[in-house]
């Protein structure tokens, strides 16, 4: 066999491989993307009531803030990270407005996109900077009012979507009993403290200090006063006993370490709360 022979049968054998691969990548895709496209849809979420509201943090051209939440149909699946909500009522969701000369006002907040973060116990919430430069204001808060719902987005060719019957009775009749049984349990006061020492971390290179440590949480503790005197100490102790956890010394090399480890245990203190809501909600 001649060297161009050679070459020629190697280069049909890549050819030949390639196709093979290609074919098979297709049949793949074709197999398993109507599956992909076709997800039933996820858990309906309660968000915590915030009375003092959420700050939102610019970085770029978007600006964004953290809200924590629970799951209020064990039945459905938890969204994936990135997965679109909306409210269910838009009342409950507020823009609380600040301009240059320190005069507030809430809006309703519009023009806010609520995305899935942490499985069903965080969302972050975003706007474009220039939104936010329109309405004339210098900083913004989000406020979540009381028996506050999201629903995920409905997307086209879902196998079992949710109805409008079952989202009235999920946020209103459910979305009661988790306010009883979740909104108004001190750990769940502690979780939203934990919750926003953790997205208060913006500078992830920073050493994580006892210093540094503290005065996130002092800043934290000082915007939810009016909140936190009724609560009492053992809400604020229970967080206070997470944030020495993931910022003992020598733990972490900087804070974006001990911001991982609050997330960590964030969501579990909120996963704790969502089983006993689960175990003793109607019908379970």
């Amino acid at each position: 066999m001649t060297l161009r022979r050679v070459s020629h049968t190697l280069v049909r054998n890549v050819i030949n491989a390639d196709g093979f691969r290609l074919a098979a990548a297709v049949l793949l895709f074709t197999l398993f993307a109507p599956l992909q496209s076709a997800q039933a849809a996820p858990q309906i979420l309660a968000a915590l009531e915030t009375q003092e509201g959420m700050p939102f943090i610019c970085d770029g051209g978007t600006c964004e803030t953290d809200i924590t939440t629970f799951c209020l149909q064990q039945d459905r699946d938890s969204p994936r990270s990135g997965t679109a909500y909306s409210p269910a009522e838009a009342s409950h969701f507020l823009l609380r407005l600040t301009d240059a000369a320190g005069a507030q006002r809430d809006i309703p907040a519009s023009n806010v996109s609520f995305t899935s973060g942490r499985g069903f116990t965080h969302v972050r919430v975003s706007m474009p900077t220039g939104h936010m430069a329109r309405l004339g204001a210098a900083s913004a808060r989000l406020v979540v009012t009381r028996q506050a719902s999201l629903l995920p987005t409905p997307l086209a060719g879902d196998p079992d979507p949710i109805s409008p019957a079952e989202a009235e009775y999920v946020t209103k009749s459910l979305r009661a009993v988790g306010e009883e049984m979740v909104d108004g349990q001190p750990l769940a006061t502690s979780a939203r403290l934990v919750g926003r020492v953790a997205s208060a971390i913006v500078d992830y290179r920073a050493a994580p200090t006892p210093a540094n440590v503290e005065r996130l949480w002092n800043d934290v503790v000082d915007d939810m006063a009016p909140v936190l005197k009724d609560q009492g100490t053992g809400a604020v102790g229970a967080a206070r006993r997470e944030i020495d956890r993931c910022a003992r010394p020598g733990h972490h090399h900087s804070m974006a370490g001990v911001k991982s480890c609050l997330e960590y245990r964030h969501g579990d203190l909120m996963r704790d709360l969502n089983i006993d809501y689960w175990n003793h909600k109607p019908g379970s």
